[in-house]
């Protein structure tokens, strides 16, 4: 048995289920198994992977892009006044 010092964390077993080669039905199947404490966030990922990407999306709208540099302003901020 594996202690728990040893398990892997949140983070590694997602990197990890991200990067095989087939993340099907029968791989999500054997990390749900191998680590049922992170099955809804290994569900989630599934779910996020299986999803199709649009060949061409809609460009952003002026609003979405001021969302998007508003966010990176805060996120520059906060690293500025964290270092």
């Amino acid at each position: 048995m594996t202690s728990s010092a040893s398990r892997p964390s949140l983070d590694d077993v997602l990197d990890a289920y991200s990067v095989e080669p087939d993340p099907g039905h029968h791989t999500l199947e054997h990390y749900l198994r191998s680590y049922p404490e992170f099955a809804k966030e290994l569900v989630d990922l599934s779910r996020e992977l299986s999803r199709a990407i649009p060949e061409n999306p809609a460009p952003l709208t002026d609003s979405e892009q001021a969302m998007i540099a508003a966010a990176i302003r805060r996120v520059l901020q906060e690293k500025e006044d964290g270092a």
